[in-house]
Parts: C-alpha cells; sequence; structure tokens
C-alpha cells in the first residue's frame, strides 16, 4: 500500500505544472483581452495555443505516469 501511496504523491504532483500552464494561458488572454491589447480575431490563436498545450501536457503526464509505474513494478524487487 505505501508503494501504491508512494505513486500516487509521485504523479499528483505533475498536474501542479499543467494547471498552472493552463491557468497561465486562459487568465493570461482574458486579461488582455478585457484591456483590448489583443484583437478580436485572435480568439483562434488562442484557441490553438489551448490545443497544442493539451497535446504537450498530456505527452507531459503520460511520459511521468510511465516513469512512475515502472518505478512502482520495481519497488518490490
Amino acid at each position: 500500500m505505501n508503494v501504491v501511496l508512494r505513486g500516487m504523491y509521485y504523479h499528483a504532483a505533475h498536474y501542479l505544472p499543467v494547471a498552472l500552464g493552463a491557468a497561465i494561458t486562459v487568465y493570461g488572454y482574458q486579461f488582455l483581452y478585457h484591456r483590448a491589447l489583443v484583437p478580436i480575431d485572435s480568439i483562434t490563436t488562442y484557441l490553438y495555443v489551448l490545443c497544442a498545450e493539451v497535446i504537450v501536457f498530456a505527452a507531459f503526464l503520460f511520459h511521468t505516469y510511465w516513469i512512475g509505474m515502472r518505478n512502482m513494478m520495481y519497488a518490490n524487487h
């Protein structure tokens, strides 16, 4: 059970950069949009950035998941 908890704690810590990256993108764009610092048609670029972040962050989380599960597999040896 302790091995599983350590694995969960390891993986949970990797959600923080993903959450921060998404929050910075969303709140940053809202900040710029409400102050009229970006044009109206920039919404398409904003959506492309969000889509790219989903792919990059999913790859990052899968990579860290893979590392954590591989380490858990060898933890009992």
